[in-house]
């Protein structure tokens, strides 16, 4: 119904209206409380004076405040500790996602190039029961180094663990090192690494691609994270290293096969907690 200026409201109208304001007052709140003065169980069920139970299940009234839930997001590219925050409940679910870090390029030597670094896997858990100041301990992986003429070394592993809040131990599986030229498995690229503990949306990392032979051979790439690819190998024509890991976790590339060039170094890993509260 559309009122202009002027308009004239009968008292059937207005009975009307004030009974439809009513109505929408006293419309409750869609909560499953125990209100510990009544002693009533609400859930749709009208509380005291026709109120509703607002949503802290503490109080009843016609108009509840309105409450603003905002995604939180702490980033943990060293090793830390955790710091469960204040206001959280032991339903607030804490969605972690724990990359290992990447496994370096092999080195090229004479007439074979180095195979690329395996990535960091991305493991992923989402968990709840948490106590507001309690700790969880979190162990971010260093990555691989390379190095000149020999197989790059292997990244570390990333993690989060008990502290004082006691959880369930979760690990992104870090990317091993790639082949080095002067290896007679030059053709394997690092492997990617393993999740362990996470949730069934964990991914493993992506594997190094492998060296070649030939004396003008390109380095090769490394292998790919869930936040993007592995550093790029050195084209053969020149000497050159290989290019480090990129994005977290990634590994880094192969080096030239023109001489004992170096791999390039896997990139460190991460971790990432996010909740709404």
């Amino acid at each position: 119904m559309k009122l202009n200026r002027g308009s004239k409201i009968g008292l059937a109208t207005l009975a009307m209206i004030v009974a439809v304001v009513t109505t929408i007052a006293a419309v409750p709140g869609i909560f499953s409380s125990v209100d510990s003065t009544s002693g009533y169980t609400v859930n749709g069920t009208v509380g005291p004076s026709g109120n509703a139970l607002c949503s802290d299940g503490t109080f009843y009234d016609t108009a509840c405040p309105l409450v603003v839930q905002q995604l939180h997001k702490q980033i943990f590219t060293t090793t830390g500790t955790f710091t469960i925050p204040a206001g959280i409940t032991s339903s607030t679910v804490f969605q972690w996602t724990i990359v290992g870090a990447g496994g370096a390029g092999g080195g090229g030597a004479s007439g074979v190039s180095g195979s690329g670094g395996g990535a960091g896997a991305a493991a992923k858990v989402a968990s709840s029961g948490y106590t507001a100041g309690n700790t969880i301990i979190v162990t971010v992986g260093a990555g691989g180094t390379g190095a000149a003429g020999t197989g790059g070394s292997n990244g570390t592993n990333s993690s989060i663990a008990s502290g004082t809040q006691t959880i369930s131990t979760v690990t992104g599986g870090a990317g091993a090192g790639g082949v080095g030229g002067n290896s007679p498995n030059a053709n394997y690229g690092g492997a990617g690494g393993t999740p362990s503990g996470g949730d069934a949306d964990s991914v493993s990392g992506g594997d190094g691609s492998t060296g070649t032979s030939n004396s003008t051979s390109a380095g090769v790439s490394g292998g790919a994270s869930i936040f993007g690819g592995g550093g790029r190998g050195f084209y053969g024509g020149t000497v050159g290293n290989g290019s480090n890991g990129l994005a977290f976790g990634s590994g880094g590339g192969g080096g030239s096969s023109n001489s004992s060039t170096a791999g390039g170094n896997g990139a460190p890993g991460v971790v990432i907690v996010q909740w709404i509260q």
